[in-house]
């Protein structure tokens, strides 16, 4: 949050092409979040953020497992 607004990083690549690429599996590429923002229309505020996990396998977005939640949660740290 910056001066009640949200800045989100690396949203850009909700469906990505980087399947079967190898050197990098640490980093979960298939493990991602899929944001719903919400915003006050006349001030720009955040008025509501859903964060929602999910996993993409062959080119196709589905809901992460309880398993991939957990370690996209470890993660990000969040505590």
């Amino acid at each position: 949050m910056y001066k009640d607004r949200a800045i989100i990083y690396g949203c850009g690549d909700f469906l990505n092409d980087y399947e079967g690429i190898r050197g990098n599996e640490h980093y979960r590429s298939d493990v991602s979040l899929m944001y719903l923002v919400d915003v006050e229309p006349l001030t720009g505020k955040l008025a509501g953020l859903r964060m929602i996990p999910t996993q993409i396998k062959h080119f196709k977005v589905n809901k992460a497992s309880r398993r991939d939640v957990l370690w996209l949660k470890d993660m990000l740290d969040f505590k």
